[in-house]
């Protein structure tokens, strides 16, 4: 499908404008000498194609080609053609995205062409204009959403106000809770990989002091259905082991919600969180959601039985892994971590 424009014979350069609908003439024609300021006006005399000097410098088949293009009127405004594929059907899928592009494209699309034509392959645009664009571009939207915010009245002032944007940090305050007297706060992760997956927990009672922990793989299919399964096997090892007073704390808010609720429209889920919500019928367990920071301990120890490979059950603290040790210290300790995020709406000026 091709659009085929009424030209206006005064504007369109005889040699590299694609005027012709076939493709511009310089590369119809590479070797053929031509007059760079050459207009189509030139070859058009009292609105007629000007034939005998086509033929001096065209071939007799191009020549053809052009008499059947309409030249139009000076007075008449271009509009589109719609005309068939090589398969003899329309395409008016394609009809209509280009109907509704033309009116913005077509002028980048003659200046494009002129430059493939001209320069081969490179890329020649009009940096100053295209400078401006940009600028003005960039000014209108922020000054819509940041009306406070200026990047300057020129393009090196635009440069260099967004070379300085910075998003603005937010910082937050976390620290792992000791439960109330008399329960144990159950912790656990779970990772996933397309090779691996893991899960891993820790149990401990209202001095901090660890009671047990656990980490083993497992095979699943995503990274939710391992964080529960991560929860189950934490909630069901305090059920057997006389925990009756608990407190399940994850880091995945998705799975926090549904623990809560007792159910889930997720298929690949329902069978564990079913399985979890009959064990928490026979326990006094209530679920919240921490965030990651507030679950390092946890989370070491998922990423060490993914990528060991062991089954541990572990009930000393010294036999934790070194890292997870130091965060085990520190949770007792009541030390809190410094949680930075970025508001990616937000920006300063450096």
């Amino acid at each position: 499908m091709v659009f085929n424009l009424f030209l206006d014979p005064k504007q369109d350069q005889s040699w590299w404008d694609n005027w012709t609908t076939k493709g511009a003439l310089a590369i119809l024609i590479p070797n053929q000498s031509r007059a760079a300021k050459d207009r189509v006006h030139d070859y058009i005399i009292e609105g007629n194609w000007n034939y005998g000097k086509l033929a001096d410098i065209l071939p007799i088949d191009i020549v053809q080609q052009i008499a059947n293009i309409p030249i139009g009127k000076a007075c008449q405004e271009d509009y589109a053609m719609w005309e068939p594929e090589e398969d003899g059907y329309f395409s008016t899928k394609s009809a209509a995205r280009e109907l509704i592009q033309h009116k913005q494209t077509d002028n980048i699309r003659s200046k494009k062409q002129r430059c493939v034509c001209k320069y081969g392959g490179q890329n020649k645009m009009w940096h100053r204009r295209m400078e401006h664009q940009i600028w003005w571009t960039v000014q209108l939207a922020t000054s819509l959403t940041f009306p406070k915010c200026s990047l300057g009245n020129t393009w090196g002032e635009l440069c260099d106000a967004v070379e300085r944007l910075r998003p603005i940090p937010i910082w937050k305050i976390v620290k792992w809770m000791t439960p109330p007297n008399g329960k144990v706060k159950i912790n656990t992760d779970g990772s996933f990989t397309r090779e691996k997956a893991g899960i891993r927990g820790i149990v401990r009672d209202d001095q901090g002091t660890m009671i047990m922990a656990f980490s083993m793989p497992i095979s699943c299919t995503n990274n939710n259905q391992a964080e529960a399964l991560a929860a189950k096997f934490g909630i069901q090892w305090c059920l057997q082991n006389g925990f009756q007073e608990c407190i399940i704390e994850i880091d995945s808010l998705v799975i926090a919600d549904m623990l809560k609720m007792r159910s889930t429209r997720n298929m690949k889920l329902k069978t564990v969180i079913d399985d979890i919500s009959q064990i928490l019928s026979q326990v006094n367990c209530s679920i919240s959601h921490c965030l990651r920071e507030a679950n390092y301990v946890a989370d070491i120890l998922a990423k060490n039985a993914s990528s060991s490979g062991q089954r541990q059950l572990i009930l000393e603290w010294h036999q934790l892994p070194k890292l997870a040790i130091g965060y085990y210290h520190l949770d007792r300790c009541q030390m809190p971590s410094i949680r930075i995020r970025y508001d990616k709406a937000n920006f300063f000026v450096s």
